[in-house]
Formats: C-alpha cells, sequence, structure tokens
C-alpha cells in the first residue's frame, strides 16, 4: 500500500498493526504536491511529536501539512467561534474534552464554516482512530462531510479508556460503516528496518494470539527478549529495576533509545522511578493537573501559602527542594533572626512569602532548578510551569489564562522534549518507538491483551519484561 491508495479513496479506514509502516505511509501522502495543507490529527503529545520529528527527518514541507491533537484542534476551533459554539477560555480551566468536541461537531454540522475549512485544508488523516472517543468520531464524521477522510488504526492498540459518558464506538458496526476499510498493513518494518525481522515476526504472532483471548509465554519470544522474574517484594524488585536500566544504557551507544513502561495507572510510582534514576525523564500528560494546579492558587491566597505549594509543586518535579527547611530559613530571614547569610534561593523564597506574584514565583522555579543540589525528573512539567509564570508575569493575562495558553500550545505542537531515555505509561507511550523497551510489571493487573500488545510493540530492538511469570496477557 503507498499514498496513491490513501488519495484515490474519498473516505475510508486502513487498519495498522504497530510497526507496520503507518508512520510511513502518512510521511508518504504528505510528501505529495498539494495546493492546501493536509488536516493530520492524533490523540497525545507525545504523538504529535513523534510524527513531526519523523516529517522533519523525512523533509516534508512545512506547508504540506497542519498537525494536532484531536483535542488541540477542536480548541482551536471553538474558540475562534464562542458566541456559536458556547465555549470560551474560562471552561478550559478544567477541560470537558467530550463537550468540547461535541461543540467542535456541532459548530462543523451548522455548515456555517464549511466553505473556510475547505479552503484551509485538502484533506484529513486521522491517526490511531482505535482510540477514538463517540465524541470524537461524531468530530471526525462531520469533518469527513467537508473533505476527503482516511483514518488509520488498529483495534488491538485500543487502550484509551473513557467513561460511561464517551465510550469507544464499536469498530466493526460503527467505525468501519463510516469508514469502509481499504486495507490492512502487515509487513513488520519497525523490526525489518534494524536486522530485526525475528523478533518484528514475533510481536505480530503475539497480536493475533492476544487478539484471540490467550496468553503469551514470553521465553518464546527468541533473543533479543528477557524475561526477569519479580520477587514481590517490592524494594528488592525496585532496586533490580533500576539497576537493570543502568546496565542496559551502558550496553547501547548512547543514541539508542529507551521506553520504560510504568504501571498504566499510577503516575506517582513512574514519578518516583524518575526521581531515584539519574538520566531518566517523565513524559507527561496533556494537562499535568498535578503541577499546573499552582495557577489556581495564585491571587487566591496569601503568600506564605503560595510559597508552601509552590515548593510542593517544585518538589513534584526536581528532588532536593529541601521544603521543611527553607521554609524554617524564610520564616527566621523574615524575622531578622538569620545569622548566615541567606543564599539565592533562600532571598527568593522570601521574595514570594512577601509578594506573591507570578514573576516572583518564576525566579523561585529557575533558582531551584539551576541548584546543585537539585536534580530535575520532569523537565516538560517544569517547562509548561516556568512558561505560564513568564507568560503572565509579562503580560495582562490571569495565571489561569497563562498556564491553558501555554498547555494549548503544547497540544497543538506536542511535547518536543520527550527525552532519549524516558518512563510512561503505555497510554502516553503509544504512538512512540524506541530502540529498546522495559516493561516494569507484565503481570500487573492493569496490563491486559491490548496494553500488553502496545508496550511489547514499543521496542525495536530489543525488549524487556519484569513478570512474577513468564505467560502475559491472559489477565
Amino acid at each position: 500500500m503507498d499514498a496513491s491508495t490513501v488519495l484515490s479513496n474519498r473516505i475510508g479506514l486502513i487498519v495498522a498493526p504497530a510497526g507496520c509502516g503507518k508512520t510511513q505511509l502518512i510521511v508518504e501522502t504528505l510528501k505529495q504536491p498539494t495546493t492546501k495543507p493536509i488536516l493530520v490529527l492524533t490523540h497525545t503529545t507525545a504523538g504529535v511529536a513523534a510524527l513531526q520529528s519523523r516529517l522533519i527527518n523525512s523533509n516534508v514541507p512545512r506547508s504540506n501539512y497542519h498537525l494536532a491533537t484531536i483535542a488541540g484542534w477542536a480548541i482551536s476551533l471553538v474558540l475562534k467561534y464562542p458566541t456559536i459554539s458556547g465555549i470560551n477560555r474560562t471552561f478550559l480551566t478544567k477541560p470537558n474534552y467530550p463537550q468540547l468536541h461535541t461543540a467542535a461537531s456541532q459548530l462543523i454540522a451548522h455548515r456555517h464554516i464549511d466553505r473556510i475549512i475547505e479552503a484551509t485544508y485538502s484533506r484529513i488523516l486521522v491517526d490511531e482512530y482505535q482510540d477514538c472517543s463517540f465524541s470524537q468520531h461524531n468530530l471526525i464524521t462531520q469533518l469527513s462531510r467537508i473533505l476527503p477522510t482516511t483514518v488509520l488504526g488498529d483495534p488491538m492498540q485500543s487502550i484509551f479508556g473513557f467513561d460511561q459518558k464517551d465510550p469507544l464506538p464499536c469498530w466493526e458496526s460503527v467505525v468501519q460503516s463510516q469508514f469502509p476499510l481499504i486495507g490492512h498493513l502487515n509487513t513488520p518494518w519497525r523490526w525489518t528496518n534494524v536486522n530485526r525481522d525475528d523478533l518484528g515476526s514475533w510481536v505480530l504472532s503475539t497480536r493475533n494470539i492476544l487478539a484471540s483471548g490467550q496468553g503469551i509465554d514470553i521465553t518464546h519470544g527468541g533473543p533479543n527478549v528477557s524475561w526477569i522474574k519479580l520477587s514481590g517484594n517490592h524494594q528488592q524488585d525496585f532496586d533490580t529495576q533500576v539497576k537493570y536500566q543502568y546496565e542496559l544504557r551502558k550496553s547501547v551507544p548512547d543514541d539508542e533509545t529507551i521506553l520504560i513502561i510504568g504501571h498504566p495507572i499510577s503516575y506517582k510510582s513512574r514519578h518516583k522511578f524518575a526521581q531515584m534514576t539519574n538520566g531518566i525523564g517523565v513524559v507527561e500528560s496533556v494537562e499535568m493537573k498535578d503541577v499546573t494546579a499552582i495557577f489556581t492558587w495564585i491571587d487566591k491566597f496569601s503568600g506564605d501559602k503560595i510559597l508552601e505549594k509552590a515548593l510542593d509543586t517544585a518538589t513534584d518535579v526536581m528532588t532536593g527542594v529541601g521544603k521543611s527547611t527553607l521554609l524554617k530559613r524564610v520564616e527566621t530571614i523574615m524575622a531578622g533572626r538569620g545569622k548566615k547569610i541567606p543564599t539565592t534561593i533562600e532571598i527568593t523564597a522570601a521574595a514570594v512569602k512577601n509578594d506573591p506574584c507570578p514573576a516572583n514565583i518564576y525566579t523561585l522555579f529557575n533558582e531551584l532548578a539551576l541548584s546543585d543540589q537539585t536534580k530535575v525528573f520532569r523537565h516538560a512539567a517544569l517547562k509548561v510551569i516556568t512558561e505560564a509564570l513568564l507568560l503572565c508575569s509579562t503580560t495582562d493575562l490571569t495565571a489561569i489564562d497563562s498556564v491553558i495558553r501555554v498547555l494549548e500550545k503544547r497540544r497543538h505542537s506536542g511535547d518536543k522534549r520527550v527525552p532519549n531515555r524516558a518512563i510512561g505509561s503505555t497510554l502516553l507511550l503509544k504512538g512512540l518507538e524506541a530502540d529498546h523497551v522495559i516493561i516494569l510489571d507484565g503481570n500487573c493487573d492493569k496490563m491486559d491483551s491490548k496494553n500488553l500488545y502496545v508496550a511489547l510493540s514499543r521496542g525495536a530492538k530489543s525488549i524487556t519484561v519484569f513478570a512474577k511469570s513468564p505467560i502475559l496477557g491472559n489477565v
């Protein structure tokens, strides 16, 4: 299958198992001459970043496409027409994504902006379509009425969990009814391209086994698949996992990438792994609710409360903050009892307590990040925080509007700071590929057959699975 197949069909679906050339097909399609850009939509900022990198490396003209997440594009659309859509920036403080998608869908359904969309884009490509909820599917369906639309996906990678208010549409009766099947991709190029044909064939075979509801035996994976038995002792297993990833990093070239698949739900456990490991970055969620909450506190609380919350947030993105010691020192300094000369960090912390303005909070985060005593392990989160604080301190935007603006930008452009050695969940890492993948708990009760297949298919050169049992996927 090539670009001509995509461009010759006005509407349709391409089923694309992981690593079988879906991204390359998108790249080749976007390389074709076009008078207007193709709108390319996907789900995660990590996926946007990965596709953007591939397009740049393949010298695809930037004028040939507009790339965004579905949510990001929907937000930009409804904010252009707040009166018609009923959505304004205040709504984005706690975004209700199904409502956003529905608002965008209804806006298009009214047909007021058909000509604008036709004048802006030539056609639409939607990646990872198996993760589209009903509200997203309805939005894409409305767009397909206006423009030629091709959706690409794989039902075995459908791991986004939507609540009952916005479930996934049935693949056979709804998705394939709206988007007739064009064809299947079936060559495991991800592995063939790095001379790991046997590994690629095995991963593709696991897809069929897992799809049938059976478990797989990881010991049958061949020389590039390793199983390391978990003991059940949490600290011992954690130490073993940390030690192993260091050994792997020492054994492979520095430019080879490593993705670590942590617990699918518990972000705190993934953050702890990065916190306790030098050189492992965190792949973040779109909202980063745990760290962006600080922007709801600015202008609402007193300086001492803001300082405490700021230091809590700093502790969530870097080690060595020393919150309790720093708070005591600030209290001593401001009372005039300090005998030691205050450090730059202590001075900036006192400034926040005295005047908790965004500029002072921004300076505090910067000074903490630059300190020899700290280690940043969530670079993307820190970047969002500091960019939003700087924006708030240099414009008339409120703190809330500033962080919304920065997150909107991130949704559109993708997380460009996905590090070469990173940890995340299957949800956050889906759409990415790496030379090596480490799965921290293959028997986790949340690691069902689809999550497992997504995890296994990330690694092009090697796969390492920590698990109590070598039989996986039959949970």
